[in-house]
């Protein structure tokens, strides 16, 4: 049988195969802020370290603090700041479209 450390190598070595991806996931509710671009920036650097996938998702599931327009601006100061993701809002058929609102 083996020992509890050799099982456990086994267990981290598969959990590092599967495909990583992190998110950032702003309300669109006013513009983009330096907390939103500290942690983007952060949750980016962390997925291309690894060979992740960065995922951008705007929550706007909040209709009454919605602000027309904000998730728009936020992904341009984002492309702006240089960060770029294989998923998101404008990415067609991954994330329902902003144009609905």
């Amino acid at each position: 049988m083996p020992s509890s450390r050799t099982d456990h190598h086994a267990i981290s070595t598969d959990h590092t195969r599967r495909p990583r991806s992190g998110r950032f996931a702003p309300m669109p509710s006013g513009k983009l802020h330096l907390g939103h671009a500290w942690t983007a920036l952060l949750a980016w650097l962390q997925m291309r370290q690894c060979g992740g996938r960065f995922i951008l998702r705007i929550e706007d599931i909040d209709d009454s603090r919605f602000v027309p327009g904000m998730a728009e601006q936020m992904m341009n100061d984002l492309k702006w700041l240089g960060l770029d993701w294989g998923e998101g809002p404008d990415i067609e058929g991954v994330q329902r479209s902003l144009s609905t609102k």
